[in-house]
């Protein structure tokens, strides 16, 4: 727009996504004077539209001056479908009880604006986001307007940036991913079933961290992470089947992390890289207003180690580990996996062939959830995180030379990520 570089964009995205499904689920219970088989059939429907609008002006002004403004608007459509049916001996029966159908509209109609400053060794910004939610479903209607501030400045102790100091707080909203609202009720077993829940809060989130970066790489970072309304699942007990537990997803009062994160990327020799990130936290849980709060110490971690052998031999391990995880009256058992892939280079490393193993240690996962009157552990392994095998080839017909990428940015890549958001949480 003029000399300086200010700039208009507008930005539009139209998402759809759809899934069909036929489903069979046979479950067999033994108990020590007999033992059961339960069969029920489902075929559910799901039509999901994202619509997403994004007009914003940025200014460039005189002494190192940058503003930036616009408008937003959002629009999500969720259409959900499910019929259920259960086998009572050689025939087929519906069941209403369990199925439904549920549609739920969300709008959001939102104004931002930042000012940044940068001065030499100093970068500062400072903006406020302003959204207006209106939400219309078979369950509720509400609508509710919030303001979301930041604040950020990074300072740069020399001339070449080796040594830098960045600090940050805003406020955020997580608005609850499609599948969590939806209000199917999924029957694991004869004592045991979960749902979505149309009446979910967002969460919003209070967010601050200290960070001191040394030559590029090395990190150590402090700070919190502060939930209200946080969305987690939650294991009851059924009123009509005392023996039986349900799972949905319901609003924590509070949540807040304290944590402290460092990345170290370590050179040992010319042939030998290691990287080290850890993450240590301590959670303070309070369900609800009156509860006690409960804290819990958590530990994340991850290395690898990267070998360049000799003849174009190449071996990557990487280690990936957790503690045990606390959410509401749900538990998720500790976890530590090791990987390793070999490669091999041919052709000027144009050709390369590898083999890779995943979770080597055969690690499995654990659930634990704690009821009024029940206490259930459940330990299982699955395909998609047991002991896996991958053999492939790769041909790079341009080694050692970049392409040139075209990128298209993007207004509706949040909500997109609600679409799937529940599933990636519970892996």
């Amino acid at each position: 727009m003029d000399t300086l570089g200010s700039q208009f964009k507008l930005i539009a995205d139209y998402t759809r996504h759809s899934a069909d499904g036929d489903n069979v689920y046979r479950t067999t219970i033994a108990t020590p004077d007999r033992v059961r088989d339960t069969l029920y059939r489902s075929a559910t429907g799901s039509a999901y539209d994202i619509l997403t609008a994004d007009a914003g002006l940025t200014c460039k002004l005189p002494h190192n001056l940058t503003l930036r403004t616009g408008l937003r608007y959002t629009r999500n459509d969720m259409d959900d479908d499910s019929r259920y049916a259960i086998c009572r001996g050689q025939t087929w029966q519906d069941a209403p009880e369990y199925g439904y159908r549920q549609h739920y509209t969300e709008q959001i109609c939102g104004v931002y604006a930042s000012l940044g400053f940068t001065a030499r060794r100093w970068e500062l910004s400072a903006g406020l986001r302003g959204e207006y939610t209106s939400v219309a479903s078979q369950a509720l209607d509400r609508s509710y307007y919030s303001l979301f501030p930041n604040l950020s400045a990074s300072y740069a102790f020399n001339d070449l940036r080796t040594w830098m100091l960045a600090a940050q707080w805003s406020r955020n909203i997580e608005r609850p991913s499609f599948p969590a609202l939806n209000p199917a009720r999924f029957q694991v077993s004869e004592y045991s079933w979960q749902s979505g829940n149309p009446s979910l809060r967002p969460t919003y989130i209070q967010r601050f961290s200290l960070t001191v970066i040394w030559r590029y790489r090395y990190t150590l970072t402090v700070g919190g992470n502060l939930h209200r309304d946080l969305i987690r699942e939650i294991a009851r007990t059924d009123q009509s089947a005392p023996d039986a537990v349900y799972i949905r997803p319901e609003n924590h009062y509070t949540e807040n992390h304290w944590f402290a994160a460092a990345s170290i990327p370590l050179k040992i020799t010319r042939w030998w890289n290691l990287t080290v990130n850890a993450v240590g936290v301590v959670q303070r849980i309070r369900l609800a207003r009156t509860d006690t709060p409960a804290t819990h110490c958590l530990l994340f971690t991850d290395a690898t180690a990267a070998f360049t052998l000799p003849k174009g031999f190449y071996l990557e391990a990487v280690y990936r580990g957790q503690s045990r995880l606390y959410s509401g009256n749900s538990e998720v058992g500790p976890r530590h996996t090791l990987a390793a892939t070999v490669k091999k280079q041919f052709c000027d490393k144009q050709l390369t062939f590898f083999v890779t193993a995943s979770n080597l240690t055969g690690c499995g996962v654990e659930y634990v959830s704690e009821t009024e009157n029940m206490h259930r552990t459940l330990s299982g392994r699955s395909a998609w995180a047991g002991r896996t095998w991958k053999a492939g080839v790769v041909w790079n017909f341009r080694s050692g030379k970049r392409f040139r990428a075209r990128t298209v940015e993007s207004a509706a890549e949040d909500d997109r990520r609600r679409l799937t958001k529940s599933e990636e949480q519970s892996k």
